[in-house]
């Protein structure tokens, strides 16, 4: 189920890349992407309406200790640096192709806008399937298992896109889907793995740690890219940021305990039944 909410992310994106394409088609491009800043208040706005109006289904009836602070004990510090680590690598892969994509295509492979959105398109349709695909795989293989193939997928498909020659469109059409799948669909069971990972007393806590210190970290991926690029290209600058994230996701998940078939609800407090 997380892995269908996180597919979402995909059909989003598709919004945006048709917003793209007609937004930069008719405004000049230094102050497109300005406007394409401003069609982003909608979500953000319709965002923290359903937040607002939406009610929690479990009741906290004792007041707990702190949890912040229990990520950083001995019984949980080991998980929650892994864990981390997972969330870094993850979303480094993510970052590291995802983020210069438009720009890689229009000035490796001389694309137009309209070239740029299709291949685009197709990324996205990739991410979807990979989306809800590495669901049902963790169900069926396991946490560890899956996030290797994914990772592994994941750096293939990174190197197919930036160091094949791009000669007849349908070869590039397929490196795209292929990548689409596997980086965004690596990102599918990170958020039942990490619910598993940590006892309930400090799920949200650890889970929001590791997702959101992760993705800081993975944010100086974009801006390595940017220094290496200088030196030694796009594809080659995207190829070793995508690689060494794929190594960290590896090395960190199998570092962790493999947790399919963990039951995370068993302590769950019970749902408040008059708020259904």
């Amino acid at each position: 189920m997380l892995a269908f909410v996180q597919s979402c992310y995909a059909i989003g994106w598709a919004i945006s890349t048709g917003l793209y394409l007609v937004v930069f088609s008719f405004a000049p491009e230094d102050v497109a992407w300005r406007y394409l800043f401003l069609v982003g208040v909608v979500p953000a706005v319709a965002a923290f309406v359903i937040r607002r109006t939406t009610r929690d289904r479990v009741q906290v009836t004792a007041k707990r200790k702190e949890p912040f602070g229990q990520l950083f004990q001995r019984r949980n510090l080991k998980t929650t640096l892994l864990a981390t680590g997972v969330g870094l690598g993850i979303q480094g892969i993510y970052y590291s192709v995802f983020v210069f994509m438009p720009l890689f295509l229009r000035t490796e492979r001389d694309l137009t806008v309209i070239g740029t959105a299709t291949y685009t398109w197709v990324v996205i349709v990739g991410s979807f399937i990979g989306y809800v695909a590495s669901g049902f795989v963790h169900d069926a293989l396991g946490r560890r298992p899956t996030f290797t193939v994914f990772f592994i997928g994941s750096a293939g498909a990174i190197a197919l896109f930036v160091f094949t020659p791009v000669v007849r469109p349908e070869l590039g059409y397929l490196i795209s889907f292929l990548l689409g799948f596997f980086a965004s669909g690596q990102a599918g069971g990170m958020g039942a793995y990490l619910a598993e990972l940590f006892p309930t007393d400090v799920r949200a806590s650890g889970q929001g740690f590791a997702y959101n210190v992760g993705r800081g970290v993975a944010g100086f991926g974009p801006l390595t890219i940017g220094v290496l690029a200088a030196e030694t290209g796009f594809g080659h600058a995207i190829a070793w940021v995508g690689f060494v994230a794929a190594a960290l996701g590896i090395v960190t998940v199998w570092s962790l305990p493999e947790t399919k078939s963990r039951n995370i609800l068993k302590d769950v407090m019970p749902v408040d039944q008059g708020s259904r």
